[in-house]
């Protein structure tokens, strides 16, 4: 089309068009031009002062003369092209040559960048792709400025991402790199990524191989994959490994992966008719001592309940609706430990193995429980020596709560060795359930359990099991919720004080036992047994205001048609909504056992408390972000020296805090500064929050991140998506800040341990629409030092992005990047780096 003139030479099959003439491909984009020439039988064409674009993976205009077009190739001579939509562009890139192969390529040779109209820099060439699709071919090398032309004689040159991708398949493809870090070390990334959408199965594996400068090898990787077979079966594994921590620690600029432990899991869910299963596993590698703790296998069964005799319950009679439920487990942890310099080899630091399994049975008919349980556990301590007795180590809890106990040494031997101990223990309950006054409950119980155990350190039970004295034991448990009402305040109509109080009493009559029981399960396991417990919940709510005139829809009973009055609809009754129920305060406390046997065998009132750390835990909906938790020790036990020489227990009521963690968060609308029109705070409160974006679905197989990400060890890789979802959960407003803080306290009695306070923050902040900031950063308070950071400062500059990153690890690792990247390809930028690991300073 031309809105001056159209001429066709039709015996030379050519076709000349003036004035504004524009010409279009068949499935390409239009060009237009001041003159343009097509060739009918070859299919081509010539524009003097073209124009056309390019929208592919990103739009690029390109001006110039274009002396073939072809609906494939294109060629031009002295052209102009630039992903500015401007009139008049922020930048431009010139070239003497150009050849654009639709849907795929742009390639360019003498490529001069211009800043308006000031040149800043010569490429040889530049290809930048158009494709949509994925497409094999060589990666783009990451490497900045001063890895070319040092600025300083200590810089480490760096360059990474020098590599191959290869797209196999639509459900797969393969991905290997290249990374040299000068004077350290050189290593190789391979990555395989697959995605079967339709048969709900993805996954990936990256594994990275180094090799030291200093000589010796290293291994990491981290696997991801997901299978959903049927509706039934679940199959997932994530797994990350390094064959040395202490070369993570060294090496790596991640503030995260220099602290948190390096965990796997993986597991596969069935579900039957008759029930479900599961087998998992874990396992967790920590950095600050090479401890590894795994968890393999774990296996549960749990079965349906089954109910027999069923009956609607109008005509049941008291044997109807009686249902029953089982279940077994089995699980198998291990604890390796690495002694570190200056350690004494003893039970502390020893490797543990832990088995355990049992079998569930309950039947329930109305609110009589009858249930069953049989369960052994084997506990192993290898090579410790066994010079002298020790106490038996509690190792941890398990998911269930059950707690891992470390077997103790009774005999003296002199020399390293194994130490097992294997519990199998038995029990039978029955119990009734009897409702009171509203939901207060009274439950009496009845149990019968037993115990038999084998030991490595006691002589008479190292072949064969001992038996413990059958125990009969009876029990209640009182239940309640208590209310109290007061008058609302501000904005609450009514605020309402929950109290749930559980009160447990149980007996155990003294058992006749041998020396041998005595001596093989100790005084606790035969003397009688007058337990008491309390546990105690509170709940603080309000009930806000209702707004006036907000009034819902009474829900119709029936299907008649609504009546009509004056041709109008009426719709019916209406009634107010449902006011928000708000809870102000939350405070859970743990229970605390006492038993008035103990107390009296060992001659002290506070000796019967059992429990002798107390935790709370304090929520609030109404203070969103507030979050505390802590706990005590009650008691602080110490054994005094009689004159006769006879050693005597001490106990003394003096609560410590342990332990201490809470958080809280603020941003511009929080209450806080609204109320007074501080930083940003002065906007009304009824205004809507923005619109959240809808959720883009994520490209399986998007690139992300660079594969050799020279920011960690371990090989990860993270997706514009993720990276795009956590800035959105930030600032998003112009003068929109928040913030985050959290401190952490552990503070053992005096004389057992190492006091450790650590406040960790993080703040986002938009100043301008074009500015972002972020921070986070934690501050060891016993040292009185910084222990990481990571800083961002992000300047949005149209069609570039400049970023400034900073950041520490722990361990004194710090990068710090400054980078310019063109939006439309971020492969073409200009940075300036500098780095410094651990491995580089002096010892």
């Amino acid at each position: 089309t031309a809105d001056s003139i159209i001429t066709l030479d039709e015996p030379a099959g050519r076709v000349t068009a003036r004035g504004h003439p524009v010409f279009t491909p068949a499935g390409g984009d239009p060009v237009e031009s001041q003159v343009v020439v097509y060739d009918i039988n070859e299919e081509r064409g010539s524009a003097l002062g073209a124009r056309t674009q390019y929208r592919e993976s990103s739009t690029w205009y390109v001006t110039g003369d274009l002396p073939s077009v072809t609906p494939g190739v294109v060629y031009g001579s002295e052209t102009h092209f630039t992903s500015c939509d401007l009139e008049v562009p922020h930048y431009h890139f010139a070239a003497d040559e150009i050849k654009i192969v639709a849907g795929r390529v742009l390639v360019a040779r003498s490529v001069h960048v211009y800043f308006a109209d000031v040149p800043v820099f010569w490429l040889p060439f530049m290809a930048q792709s158009l494709g949509t699709g994925r497409t094999s071919g060589l990666l783009t090398p990451s490497f900045s400025m001063n890895d070319i032309v040092r600025t300083s004689g200590g810089y480490r040159r760096r360059v990474s991402n020098v590599g191959f991708y290869w797209a196999m398949s639509d459900y797969s493809d393969a991905t290997v790199a290249l990374d040299w870090f000068s004077e350290n070390f050189t290593s190789v990334t391979a990555q395989i990524r697959y995605a079967w959408l339709r048969q709900f199965l993805n996954g990936t594996v990256n594994v990275r191989r180094y090799w030291r400068d200093e000589g010796g090898t290293e291994l990491a990787f981290d696997t991801n994959h997901s299978w959903r077979m049927d509706e039934r079966t679940n199959l997932r594994l994530s797994a990350r490994y390094s064959s040395s921590t202490d070369f993570v620690r060294r090496n790596s600029f991640d503030p995260r992966e220099v602290t948190e432990s390096i965990n796997s899991a993986g597991g596969l869910d069935r579900r039957f008719d008759w029930g479900n299963t599961s087998i998992s596993g874990n396992r967790n590698q920590y950095l600050s001592d090479d401890r590894v703790e795994m968890t393999l296998p774990s296996a549960q069964v749990n079965l349906s309940s089954i109910t027999l005799f069923r009956a609607p319950s109008a005509r049941a009679s008291w044997y109807n609706n009686l249902t029953w439920s089982g279940g077994a487990r089995a699980e198998r942890r291990t604890v390796d430990r690495t002694p570190q310099p200056g350690e004494t080899l003893s039970a502390a630091i020893a490797d543990i193995e832990n088995v355990s399994g049992g079998v569930r049975s309950s039947i329930n008919l109305g609110n009589l429980s009858w249930s069953q349980s049989v369960n052994v556990d084997r506990a192993s301590v290898f090579q410790v020596p066994l010079d002298r007795a020790s106490s038996p180590q509690i190792l941890g809890t398990t998911p269930s709560g059950r707690t891992l106990v470390a077997p103790a040494v009774e005999e003296s031997a002199g020399t390293l060795g194994d130490i097992t101990q294997t519990n199998r223990t038995w029990q039978s309950s029955l119990s009734y359930q009897q409702t009171l006054i509203g939901s207060t409950t009274l439950t009496p119980s009845l149990s019968l359990s037993g115990n038999a155990r084998r030991s490595d350190t006691i002589n008479v039970a190292r072949d064969r099991f001992v038996s413990a004295p059958t125990r009969l034991s009876f029990g209640a448990t009182l239940k309640s919720d208590m209310f109290g009402f007061f008058a609302g305040v501000g904005p609450f109509e009514a605020i309402r004080h929950k109290v749930t109080p559980a009160l447990n009493f149980s007996y155990a009559p003294e058992l006749s036992s041998t020396p041998l029981q005595a001596r093989v399960f100790g005084r606790q396991a035969i003397q009688p047994r007058k337990e008491f417990t309390l546990s105690l919940n509170q709940t603080f709510e309000a009930k806000r205001r209702p707004a006036e005139g907000d009034t819902v829809q009474a829900p119709s009973r029936t299907a008649t048609p609504a009546a009509t009055e004056g041709g109008l609809s009426v719709a019916g009754p209406s009634r107010a909504s449902r006011p928000d129920i708000v809870t102000l305060l939350a405070l859970n406390t743990t229970a605390v056992q006492y038993d008035f046997v103990e107390a009296d065998s060992l001659g002290g009132l506070l000796f019967g408390f059992l429990t002798t750390r107390i935790n709370n835990r304090i929520s609030s909906d109404f203070l969103r972000g507030l979050t505390i938790s802590m706990s005590h020790d009650l008691f602080a036990d110490t054994t005094i020296v009689l004159a006769s020489g006879e050693r005597r227990p001490e106990r003394r009521f003096a609560p410590h805090l342990a332990d201490l963690n809470f958080g809280f968060s603020l941003d511009s609308r929080s209450a806080l500064f609204r109320g007074f029109g501080l930083f940003g705070g002065d906007e009304p409160a009824e205004e809507p929050e923005p619109p959240t974006p809808e959720e883009e679905v994520e490209d399986p197989f998007e690139l992300g991140t660079a594969l050799g990400n020279e920011a960690s060890v371990i090989p990860r890789r993270e997706s514009r998506a993720a990276g795009a979802a956590a800035v959105a959960r930030g600032a998003t407003r112009v003068g929109s800040w928040s913030t985050h803080f959290s401190y952490s306290l552990t503070r053992p009695r005096s004389g057992t341990g190492r006091t450790s306070q650590m406040l960790t923050a993080s703040a986002r902040l938009k100043p301008t629409a074009l500015w972002d900031l972020s921070w986070n950063t934690s501050y060891d308070l016993e040292r009185g030092s910084f222990n990481d950071h990571v800083i961002r400062l992000t300047r949005d500059i149209h069609d570039w992005e400049a970023r400034f990153d900073f950041s520490q690890t722990a361990t004194g690792n710090w990068a710090f990047r400054f980078e310019v990247a063109l939006k439309a390809n971020r492969d073409f930028k200009f940075d300036y780096k500098q780095h410094n690991v651990q491995a580089n300073q002096p010892r």
